[in-house]
């Protein structure tokens, strides 16, 4: 779409107005959002949301008489200390109602001078992803189905089903996920489709359910499919021995599930490894992550809530959480600005250009 962003949102504004009936009988190209290219979707959501800060902002409005003006905070401030950030954040998160979230994040650091342009709350975002996705947390699994560590470019976060000490920390990085997106920050986190498609599955553009494709663990996708596609000499129970009962180590210590009712001494066979499968998908992508999900899920929607995210299919909203993988490093550079004494002459930068010009995309 090449319609100017001013039509879109007049046409966003008078959709999220409409009722049922009136969006059977009316044209709204809002309600078509496959219509809508990506790049005008990522405007639209950001002048949607530009739009909210300011009622946020404006809703505590009050005259000042003394002054003679009026008065109003258009800023949800963080006062943070970088020694206890995680605790101070998330006190701070859940003391602010929900006005507050929608209004601009500025972040502070205690004893620090400075005004937030915008880099102050990106090293804000940095340093939480660091401590919230950090390998002694405990929280997260990666995509070879082992507790996540990191380093790794292909390495994924998902939820560590048996993590059910730190829902605090999960409900964190659903406010911090929301946080970024609301004020247009990238973050660099690793989420697999399937957070995305779960974030939206209220949305008719994800009706589709999650299914074995959507499964993190590669080694435990690829057997499932297998199992499905068997069709060897040898009969499914004997050749697989499998029931319909989940077992796995945490700690050291076997534990079980049963995936229907006497699932341990029910053997999946030629004629159920279907239904098998079907509920083990389940298992693995809500059952058994469930408290950490809803927990994710409550701290990403205290901020999001009044976001109109009906727009995006989960592909465009992982974009706008987490940016292309691709950097156009050509554009950066026709872009820079230098500050200090500096140019595009300067020694020092030329060979900064050098050296991201000829380096591997994980360097850059």
């Amino acid at each position: 779409s090449s319609m100017p962003i001013e039509t879109l949102y007049d046409d966003l504004r008078r959709y999220k107005s409409s009722s049922p009936s009136q969006r059977s009988t009316h044209f709204y190209l809002c309600g078509h959002p496959y219509l809508l290219s990506p790049s005008s979707k990522r405007e639209l959501l950001r002048t949607d949301n530009q739009s909210e800060m300011i009622k946020a902002a404006t809703a505590g409005l009050s005259y000042d008489v003394s002054r003679q003006t009026f008065v109003f905070d258009p800023f949800f401030v963080l006062a943070i200390d970088r020694h206890n950030m995680l605790q101070q954040t998330l006190t701070s998160v859940e003391c602010a109602g929900p006005g507050e979230l929608r209004k601009q994040l500025k972040v502070v650091f205690k004893g620090e001078e400075g005004v937030d342009a915008g880099g102050v709350t990106k090293e804000f975002f940095q340093l939480l992803v660091a401590h919230l996705f950090d390998v002694n947390t405990g929280m997260w699994k990666g995509d070879d189905g082992g507790t996540h560590h990191q380093g790794g470019q292909g390495n994924v976060h998902w939820f560590n089903g048996d993590c059910t000490w730190n829902d605090d920390g999960y409900r964190l990085v659903g406010i911090l996920v929301g946080l970024a997106l609301y004020n247009s920050v990238l973050l660099d986190v690793r989420f697999p489709p399937a957070v995305y498609r779960k974030l939206l599955r209220r949305s008719s553009r994800c009706s589709r359910p999650l299914g074995l494709e959507d499964v993190v663990d590669g080694e435990t996708r690829d057997g499932l499919q297998k199992l499905l596609e068997y069709d060897g000499g040898g009969d499914v129970e004997d050749v697989f021995c499998l029931t319909f009962e989940v077992t796995w180590t945490d700690f050291g210590q076997h534990r079980s599930v049963e995936l229907k009712p006497g699932g341990k001494d029910i053997p999946v066979t030629d004629h159920n490894r279907e239904e098998y499968v079907d509920l083990y998908v389940q298992w693995l992508l809500i059952d058994s992550i469930q408290r950490q999900y809803e927990a994710f899920e409550s701290g990403f929607l205290r901020v999001m809530e009044g976001s109109f995210l009906e727009l995006l299919r989960p592909d465009e909203l992982e974009l706008l959480v987490v940016g292309t993988p691709d950097l156009d490093f050509d554009a950066l550079r026709k872009n820079a600005m230098y500050e200090g004494g500096y140019d595009d002459r300067s020694p020092v930068v030329q060979n900064f250009w050098k050296y991201a010009t000829l380096s591997k995309a994980t360097s850059k």
